[in-house]
């Protein structure tokens, strides 16, 4: 945890329950990975790109996903508790049973018709 990995290239990683908490991943590329119950709080994951990856029951809580591209990702079950998403693309996204994801947050990110999310939230159109 609290590692440098800036520009990291993850691109079809598959593991479960690693901890990125606090760790440095601006403009990482998680794309096609399967990081299930992985530990992002607290990380800065500003401009990542991570197009198609699987974070079920991940944690994001605290994460700066500022102008992160979350593109058709799987994010069922994910706890976004004081996540920042301004900017966030998550356009295709699956964000059902997601915890701790505000309205307030939504406001600031964009999607599209096929984002899903939680009941009672509603996003703005990229």
């Amino acid at each position: 945890p609290g590692c440098n990995l800036f520009q990291a290239d993850f691109n079809g990683l598959e593991r479960s329950g690693l901890d990125f908490s606090r760790a440095r991943l601006r403009q990482a590329d998680l794309s096609l990975t399967v990081l299930n119950r992985a530990r992002f709080s607290n990380a800065d994951l500003r401009d990542v790109e991570a197009y198609g990856g699987v974070f079920s029951s991940a944690s994001f809580a605290g994460a700066d996903l500022t102008n992160a591209s979350l593109v058709g990702t799987w994010l069922r079950g994910a706890n976004f508790a004081g996540a920042t998403l301004t900017g966030a693309n998550l356009s295709g996204a699956d964000l059902a049973g997601a915890r701790g994801l505000s309205q307030r947050q939504l406001d600031r990110a964009c999607g599209d018709a096929t984002t899903i999310l939680p009941a009672g939230l509603h996003i703005p159109p990229c």
